[in-house]
């Protein structure tokens, strides 16, 4: 059923555009030898896609088939070693086996996500790793499997320039579902240690609460066939870059001998916030002011995880014991999952973690642009010009100071201001 499916997903796309193609010839008396040259390029792109196993692997893919972490390799193909991309899918709203395109706002994030992913990636294999959970397999299986046959029916049916492609076929792709709970049951005292030093916020009502966002610290015992490991926010990310050129920082990371992964700073003074007990008692500290120990934002992580499995410092802070430590040494209980405790971590051990330019993880939240921070916010905050940004984060709240709230707080310098907001248009969606 799943075949047929996919097969007829691609004729009817096809039919739809020989049809609309066929009315705009007539409208624009364009020759028809360009007609005739866009069939040819149809029925190649037909002929290419079943040598590399998509259907089968789609099928595969939507029935949510899980398999297990240590059977999880390297991905060789004779265009070169794929790109490791993990991504955590887990459905953690109503019990459904078909994921809501219209109106779940983390489907609709995701498939954003993974369209402009899609969308430029060059000729380099990705293995797409998705951590998800028996329960949600297939779910997140549809999802991926949506925007690859949405991508496969317009390099069909369209050429490059009807839409921006980078190339006019997807390259290699391997897929792998693995269970969230295998990961979290490698270590579960440490599991444990970062759900006992949860802000109580957090354990009531927090996304965060969930154990999805735990099993991060634990991909290198997980994957132990794997060195490297591109790991990125599922929904929350815009990229204008092919991937491949996000991947290649492995080289950064690679001459940066002692770290185990490399990660982007948390452009907000968030942890200047959280550390304000820390700081009253350490007021020369340079922990959590701007610079260098401001915190981390895992949004975007590149794991060394051969690295990360032969440091004895990282392994000793994967107990409860050491978690608690460093929860009481910084004064402040976790909130933000394994993203506090790497923060933690590189506040003791900076040696461990290279500083992922601004420009892969550009984070765009104005949450804490009010008082008492929005004279320092920009400290934090300030990356490079826009045409130099590759990624986008879109966290928090934004893109107007109405819409976080601050617009009315009293005394602050941007009250009743309507001109500082974040702006950053896809046109494409006006007429998708």
């Amino acid at each position: 059923m799943v075949r047929r499916r996919l097969s007829l997903n691609l004729l009817v796309y096809s039919l739809i555009s020989s049809i609309s193609l066929m009315v705009y010839l007539q409208r624009n008396s364009v020759k028809i030898h360009n007609y005739t040259f866009n069939i040819i390029n149809l029925v190649n792109n037909i002929k290419a896609y079943p040598d590399r196993g998509y259907i089968h692997k789609l099928e595969k893919l939507f029935s949510g088939f899980l398999v297990p972490c240590s059977s999880v390799q390297s991905y060789q193909h004779t265009q070169g070693e794929a790109i490791n991309l993990g991504l955590v899918l887990i459905n953690t709203g109503l019990p459904s086996t078909s994921p809501d395109f219209r109106s779940d706002e983390f489907v609709y994030k995701s498939v954003r996500n993974l369209k402009g992913i899609l969308a430029l990636t060059g000729d380099r294999p990705i293995h797409f790793i998705i951590v998800t959970n028996p329960s949600s397999g297939s779910w997140a299986g549809q999802i991926i499997s949506y925007c690859i046959t949405r991508r496969l029916s317009l390099d069909i049916i369209q050429e490059r320039w009807f839409r921006w492609r980078n190339k006019d076929r997807l390259p290699p792709l391997k897929f792998s579902l693995v269970d969230s709970e295998e990961i979290l049951n490698l270590n579960p005292d440490f599991i444990q240690g970062l759900f006992d030093n949860r802000e109580p916020s957090t354990a009531e009502k927090n996304k965060y609460s969930s154990t999805l966002f735990y099993v991060a610290p634990l991909y290198h015992l997980a994957f132990k066939s794997l060195e490297k490991l591109l790991v990125i926010d599922s929904s929350d990310l815009e990229f204008l870059v092919d991937i491949a050129e996000l991947y290649d920082e492995f080289n950064e990371l690679e001459k940066d001998k002692k770290a185990i992964m490399s990660l982007g700073l948390d452009l907000a003074p968030h942890y200047y916030n959280q550390l304000g007990k820390y700081r009253r008692i350490h007021p020369n500290t340079e922990i959590g002011k701007p610079g260098r120990f401001q915190g981390f934002n895992t949004g975007v992580v590149l794991y060394r995880l051969d690295r990360m499995r032969e440091s004895e410092i990282y392994n000793k802070f994967l107990s409860s014991d050491r978690v608690s430590f460093l929860t009481k040494k910084f004064m402040y209980k976790i909130s933000l999952a394994e993203q506090d405790f790497f923060t933690n971590l590189g506040f003791i051990h900076p040696e461990l973690f290279n500083i992922l330019p601004c420009t892969f993880n550009k984070q765009e939240s104005i949450q804490y642009l009010a008082p008492p921070f929005e004279e320092i916010f920009d400290l934090y905050h300030d990356c490079k010009e826009k045409k130099d940004v590759k990624v986008y984060h879109i966290n928090g709240c934004g893109p107007t100071l109405e819409l976080c709230k601050h617009q009315d707080m009293p005394g602050s310098r941007l009250q009743g201001d309507k001109t500082y907001h974040f702006f950053h248009a896809n046109f494409e969606v006006f007429w998708e």
